[in-house]
């Protein structure tokens, strides 16, 4: 469960800190600026958070946000360039499609559902970031 996590942290501060090469695979497709100082912000920050639910949250609601989360966040941008059409630009971060964040949140609000239905009991008392109620239960 938490192999794999550990892994690729490792793998990323050892491009990141060590290696420095500009022209490494792994800089070139995960980071944000094409630096290897990048791999030691997001993507090990990311393994480490992953490292830390597979230790310690497994099957919890916890883990079924963030497994949620990443599905939408994953695909958000593929949806964006296949369908794309209005594009914006926040600050700090690359231009998006509205229609690839939309649906990033959709896909992350409906599998989060699922998978507290799947792997937990407590669908209906668990709320949103905004406070809702997941589709309408009671809270």
């Amino acid at each position: 469960n938490a192999l794999v996590p550990c892994v690729l942290w490792t793998r990323l501060i050892y491009k990141g800190a060590i290696l420095r090469d500009p022209s490494d695979p792994d800089v070139q497709n995960v980071s944000t600026s094409s630096t290897p100082h990048d791999l030691l912000f997001g993507p090990a920050w990311a393994a480490t958070v992953m490292f830390w639910i597979g230790m310690y949250m497994f099957m919890t609601q916890e883990a079924a946000v963030v497994a949620a989360v990443s599905l939408g966040d994953g695909l958000a941008p593929l949806i964006g360039k296949r369908f794309g059409r209005h594009i914006f630009q926040m600050p700090l971060a690359n231009s998006k499609t509205i229609e690839g964040s939309v649906a990033g949140e959709r896909l992350s609000r409906s599998s989060r559902w699922v998978l507290l239905l799947l792997f937990h009991d407590g669908a209906s008392t668990f709320t949103s970031a905004t406070g809702s109620c997941v589709l309408g239960d009671r809270c």
